[in-house]
Formats: C-alpha cells, structure tokens, sequence
C-alpha cells in the first residue's frame, strides 16, 4: 500500500512460495513474480490460483516458462580486466 497504488503492479524478481504476489492480489495490485526453481513455483502458482479467487481485479494466472540452462556454459569471469 506503501509504494504501489491500488491496480499497480509488484515485481517480485525472487517469488519463493509466492506470499508477496497472494498480498499484492488481496490489495487489489497486478503481480509480476519470477522464480528459477521449478519446485517453489509450482507452490507460488498454487498459492496464487487460491489468491486468485478473492482478487477484486479480473485477473489471469500465466505460469512459468522454464528456460534450461547448460552445464557447459562456463562460469563468468572472476575479474574484470581494465586497461
């Protein structure tokens, strides 16, 4: 309520088990929530179907979109090399 009116949209970039996205919807707020692990999304989707229910915004649940990531990707490097 704070920092995003009502009908305002949440960016939640680590959603975990979802509970900032099932407060966003209760206050009436769009929710935009990202998880890499399939697990912990798969509670936050099943938290915000239930959410979703009392949401006085007509609201639509997109799930998630998993995008593999090799193991063959090296890593970043370490330190940035400046001249």
């Amino acid at each position: 309520r704070l920092v995003c009116p009502r009908g305002g949209v949440v960016l939640d970039p680590f959603m975990g088990s979802g509970s900032t996205g099932v407060a966003a919807l209760m206050e009436g707020m769009r929710f935009v929530g990202i998880e890499q692990s399939v697990e912990y999304a798969d509670i936050a989707g099943g938290r915000l179907k239930l959410a979703l229910d009392g949401a006085p915004l007509p609201v639509e649940l997109v799930t998630r979109t998993v995008v593999p990531v090799s193991k063959d990707v090296p890593p970043p490097p370490k330190k940035l090399k400046l001249k």
